[in-house]
């Protein structure tokens, strides 16, 4: 779950699931458990902020080399767990869902969310390739995204990107398009039909 607008789509996107989930808490034989980002404002109520900082952030790149060292050796990972690992073990949660682009480590099933592949496709634009951005998405998706119980992405062309990159079953897939945010849908439902402004400005049907 990610609080803040600066995360554009992203945010959209995690507001209106996080808005579905809690409007179908009532009807559903399953239990929900929140987590987000950290923001200044502090998280809505039900929702457990994520720890920041730089301390929590080197712990994490502690833990995650430690393991990266003993996957190269084909040693069994040992050592302590993450502080996500630990809430998700303490609030019994059996299935993670990845709602934004931004995954952990973690034992329970999960599903990934791709909303978009464009460094693998268009690696020479420097927005997703300099100052090794390239090499951080290359390792984060290749981490995340072969272990994945289920992967959604919005459309068939995002599909077929992830499945020509990593190799992925087509059954692992789950088709979820990108919701239209709630302020567009007010404003469409204030506005003449689509057909009205056509003829108030004469254009005609093709």
């Amino acid at each position: 779950y990610q609080l803040t607008p600066e995360g554009g789509g992203v945010h959209t996107f995690t507001q209106s699931i996080h808005a579905a989930l809690r409007a179908a808490e009532g009807d559903s034989q399953h239990e929900f458990v929140y987590y987000a980002t950290p923001t200044a404002e502090g998280p809505p109520p039900g929702v457990i902020m994520m720890p920041a900082g730089k301390l929590a952030a080197a712990q994490k790149r502690t833990i995650h080399r430690l393991r990266d060292a003993q996957d190269r050796l084909g040693a069994p990972r040992m050592g302590p767990a993450t502080w996500f690992e630990r809430s998700l073990n303490e609030h019994g949660v059996e299935m993670v869902w990845f709602a934004t682009n931004y995954s952990e480590d973690c034992d329970q099933p999960f599903i990934f969310t791709v909303f978009d592949v464009e460094h693998a496709r268009q690696p020479w634009f420097p927005e997703v390739s300099a100052g090794g951005e390239w090499e951080r998405r290359h390792y984060y998706f290749s981490r995340y995204i072969p272990k994945a119980t289920r992967v959604i992405v919005p459309n068939e062309a995002g599909r077929e990107q992830v499945e020509r990159y990593w190799r992925i079953e087509p059954d692992r897939f789950l088709l979820l398009g990108h919701p239209t945010p709630e302020f567009a849908l007010d404003a469409g439902a204030q506005t003449p039909p689509a057909r009205d402004a056509l003829d108030r400005h004469g254009v005609g049907a093709r």
